[in-house]
């Protein structure tokens, strides 16, 4: 027999109009009732919590349950209240902003009587879990034109129990190991991140490194979990021996706050690597770290010379970088890659030239030749076209 415990249901109905009398026929009811189980009455720390979500439509109406791939429920409009031994309720951390953009959703019709069901992590939802007791309550409140059932259930309490390190760290251990084995980073990625072990930034940063998107989205999510300063450390270690990628920069530089000057200098050593990607993170974190202003005179010359780099999304970033100059110098490089072959370049470094047009004086000859670049470019036609008569109206119009 399995060990859990069943929420006692609470039902919220939405009653239609009736006509009250002998003769009446029975008004439309809807309801919804929403029994919650834990799989365990007890975890170590930084063990899987698996809620199993039961809706029931007792009703005389169907209804419709939002669906989605995002994994945490969250989309679908599940909440969950969870609380300490004190009764201090714990923040939900948010942490998985890649994921809701990227569900699928839909929903799924109940008839009258019958059970929707559905497992969802309660880890997603807080941040790693101390050893003591807990209570959580769970919350509907579907999403959707016409859709105004909203179910409640109870408290519920489970424990997380003290946990030997060596359990912890042998649990780590596992995980990794099973990445390398190939298994589903998708799934063990979140796992790692659940303990809270600082063993698991090693791992995830590995991810980092994967060529898959989604190993890479569920590693950044998964480093979240973690303390700051532990994966601020591993990042940056990271970047000096392995070199840049995309989610690390974005990482260190949005999530974790790493200053331009502690950025920089190790991004410029991986300009002009032979690994693409390298290159292309680094340019980005050039960009990334120094949002709002160049990245410096000095790093002008380097980042020129990725605007001829064979690889397009390379020359796309250093279009980018180079634009925020805006300048006459940049300008000038910029000519030479608004006609670029790929059109997402050419997009970029005509959206570049806008900018340099935006900054300038009026009547200043930088601000002259620009429009005159965009003009040029507006006659192309195309995507870059657009672009060229955006920033054409923006300007003349000012």
């Amino acid at each position: 027999m399995r060990s859990c415990l069943l929420f006692v249901l609470v039902s919220v109905a939405v009653v239609g109009p009736g006509v009250q009398g002998t003769n009446a026929q029975p008004a439309p009811v809807n309801t919804l009732r929403f029994d919650l189980t834990l799989d365990k009455k007890t975890y170590e720390v930084g063990e899987p919590i698996v809620l199993t979500l039961r809706l029931t439509n007792p009703g005389n109406l169907p209804l419709k349950m939002p669906t989605s791939s995002e994994v945490t429920g969250r989309h679908d409009g599940y909440s969950f209240q969870v609380q300490n031994d004190k009764r201090e309720a714990l923040k939900d951390p948010c942490h998985e902003y890649i994921a809701l953009m990227h569900s699928l959703g839909g929903s799924e019709s109940v008839q009258p009587g019958d059970s929707y069901t559905r497992d969802l992590l309660l880890n997603y939802r807080v941040p790693p879990l101390e050893p003591g007791k807990y209570t959580v309550k769970g919350t509907l409140q579907p999403r959707g034109e016409g859709q105004k059932a909203q179910a409640e259930s109870a408290d519920v309490t489970f424990q997380i129990v003290a946990t030997p390190p060596a359990n912890l760290e042998k649990r780590v251990a596992q995980l990794a190991e099973d990445l390398r084995a190939g298994g589903d980073a998708r799934r063990l990625a979140p796992q790692l991140g659940f303990t809270g072990h600082a063993g698991a930034a090693t791992p995830l940063i590995d991810l980092l490194y994967a060529e898959a998107e989604g190993a890479q989205v569920a590693a950044a999510q998964a480093l979240l979990y973690l303390d700051k300063d532990t994966v601020k450390k591993s990042l940056f270690d990271s970047l000096r021996t392995r070199g840049p990628r995309d989610r690390m920069i974005y990482h260190l530089v949005v999530r974790l706050q790493a200053k331009a000057e502690e950025v920089t200098p190790l991004l410029v050593r991986w300009l002009e690597d032979k690994d693409g990607a390298t290159r292309h993170a680094a340019v980005y974190g050039l960009a990334l770290s120094n949002v709002g202003k160049a990245p410096g005179p000095d790093l002008f010359p380097l980042l020129e010379v990725r605007l001829k780099d064979p690889l397009a999304t390379v020359r796309h970033g250093a279009a980018a970088a180079v634009g925020a100059y805006q300048n006459a110098a940049a300008l000038k490089a910029l000519k030479a890659v608004v006609h670029d072959p790929d059109a997402g370049v050419s997009s970029q470094a005509t959206t570049a030239v806008g900018w340099v047009a935006a900054a300038a004086k009026p009547d200043s000859a930088v601000r002259k030749e620009a429009i005159e670049v965009l003009r040029d470019v507006a006659r192309s036609g195309g995507r870059p076209a657009e672009q060229a008569t955006y920033w054409l109206g923006k300007i003349e119009n000012k």
